[in-house]
């Protein structure tokens, strides 16, 4: 009858042995099952298998946290409570129904040990779900009468297969073999064929009870009517909007932001006002954006990780690098572990073939040549204002800064006589060599305003103006110590030598001031 998949299920969720599993009568259950509209199939194969949508279920789908039951709101909900739930209403109906079963087990023709046998199992298990006994015991016990031992041993048969099962429509072969052997007659076929009948009865009358338990708790639930299902529905869905404003009001970013007019277009007031059809397309397209913002943020989340690999690669192999450093630096009598020279050259390679260090060389192949060229032009010369041709001491080092290192002239003490020390402001000038500052006496290399460090190319003054104006700042005479006790001066006046050799001691240069 059944696939072995079926079978391996089936034998999964109520525990049984294979010799368990053989003892239910299949081919009964079978029959019944198929005597159903294809309709009323679905609600009697969930009922069967323990499919209904209890409270375990929405707690194993996700749906539901505690998964309480709606009729007593204390206990999680299975297949086995909606049988023993402890609720008053609850009760009262499940001993409507249960009372309804017995009476009409009394006017049937099964036997008085058969049905008494069968209806206390059924009892205890609806009864005494937290009872300590092992295994209930059928009141027929000690009798040595045929029917009675046929009824005890279907009764222990069935306790082998589980009460509960009986409310599955799944019963244990030994019941018909009972009421076979207690059904009057002496045609065996015909009597075969009563019992098969009382039997698929019994599995159809058992099916029936099951159906109509759980609808009492769905009513419970829904409601019994229409209209206070309508009502139920209405508010389930009012809370639900409730509940989803106050989680965007916590946190905005369950939705993305083009889609947060679904919460401030309207306030809550205004969206609890529309009608049923209005709340449940709101509530689906809520659904559907809070789905769509999760999966965009975890692409995001992912781009963002691949993006920044390479540089914590980076990170990691600096860290490596130093730590390797520390080690080879640190104390000889340290206990420390040394890394060897593979070790070493493995981290070397590492951050030189690392993802980071091709994003590196990447972007210095992408920065403009000219960018490189100005970032590694030299410090621009600071020139010290207050040591500007200081003629107080001559011997005295001239000091000044070119970025921010001092360089202080070394004084004359070299064997060899010659001119020195020079002022700084002299030696340091700059002087230009371009055809812009030619002036008309051919006397090359004046510092004119052609030459500042400014950007302007004009100059708005002449060449002898600037000469005047540098006359008046500079001394007109610079001393050289050229032998010793000696003073040679030079002259710094604009006197011209023929052979064009500038600042040379001659015959019209007066020795002294």
């Amino acid at each position: 009858m059944f696939a072995s998949g079926l079978e391996a299920t089936i034998k999964k969720y109520t525990g049984w042995s294979d010799r368990q599993f053989t003892l239910v009568d299949w081919d009964a259950h079978d029959i019944v099952f198929r005597s159903y509209s294809k309709s009323k199939r679905i609600g009697v194969c969930k009922s069967i298998h323990g499919l209904w949508h209890t409270g375990a279920q929405k707690v194993l789908f996700g749906i539901d946290a505690d998964g309480k039951c709606p009729c007593c709101n204390s206990d999680l909900e299975t297949v086995a409570h909606v049988f023993q739930c402890t609720e008053e209403l609850v009760k009262q109906h499940r001993h409507e129904k249960f009372s309804l079963l017995e009476k009409l087990l009394t006017k049937s023709t099964l036997s008085k040990p058969i049905r008494e046998c069968f209806l206390q199992g059924l009892q205890w298990f609806l009864e005494f779900p937290q009872t300590v006994m092992p295994s209930p015991l059928a009141n027929t016990r000690g009798n040595i009468h045929p029917a009675e031992i046929v009824a005890r041993a279907a009764y222990h048969e069935q306790t082998q297969i589980g009460w509960s099962q009986c409310f599955s429509g799944r019963l244990g072969r030994s019941w018909g073999k009972a009421i076979h052997y207690t059904t009057p007659g002496n045609d065996e076929v015909e009597r075969r064929k009563q019992s098969d009948t009382k039997v698929r009865w019994l599995i159809k009358l058992l099916l029936k009870f099951t159906l109509e338990i759980w609808k009492y708790r769905n009513e419970i639930l829904h409601g019994a009517t229409r209209e206070e299902q309508r009502r139920r529905f209405t508010v389930m869905l009012k809370d639900k909007v409730v509940e989803a404003y106050g989680y965007f009001h916590q946190n905005t970013a369950i939705v993305s932001y083009r889609n947060r007019y679904l919460f401030e277009r309207k306030t809550l007031l205004q969206r609890l006002q529309g009608d049923d059809d209005a709340l449940l397309g709101w509530l689906n397209t809520v659904e559907v954006a809070i789905a769509t913002n999760e999966v965009e943020q975890a692409e995001a989340r992912r781009n963002a990780e691949k993006f920044f690999q390479p540089f914590r690669e980076a990170g990691r192999n600096k860290l490596r690098r130093q730590r390797a450093q520390t080690i080879v630096l640190s104390d000889a009598d340290d206990d420390q572990d040394f890394p060897d020279e593979e070790s070493m050259e493995q981290i070397k390679t590492e951050g030189i073939h690392s993802p980071a260090s091709k994003v590196v060389e990447q972007l210095e192949a992408e920065v403009p040549l000219f960018v490189r060229i100005d970032r590694q032009r030299p410090t621009p010369i600071i020139i010290d204002p207050t040591k500007l041709f200081d003629d107080t001491s001559t011997n005295a080092p001239a000091v000044y800064a070119r970025g921010d290192i001092s360089h202080i002239a070394s004084s004359a003490s070299s064997a060899l006589p010659g001119p020195g020390p020079f002022p700084t402001a002299f030696l340091e000038r700059q002087f230009s060599t371009d055809n812009s500052s030619y002036c008309p006496s051919r006397r090359r290399d004046l510092p004119i305003e052609h030459d500042s460090i400014t950007t302007s190319s004009h100059s708005s003054i002449s060449i002898k103006q600037y000469i005047s104006i540098q006359r008046r700042k500079v001394p007109e005479s610079l001393s050289f110590p050229i032998a010793e006790g000696t003073e040679m001066q030079f002259t710094t006046d604009s006197s011209y030598c023929p052979s064009r050799r500038r600042d040379l001691p001659n015959e019209h240069d007066s020795i002294t001031t």
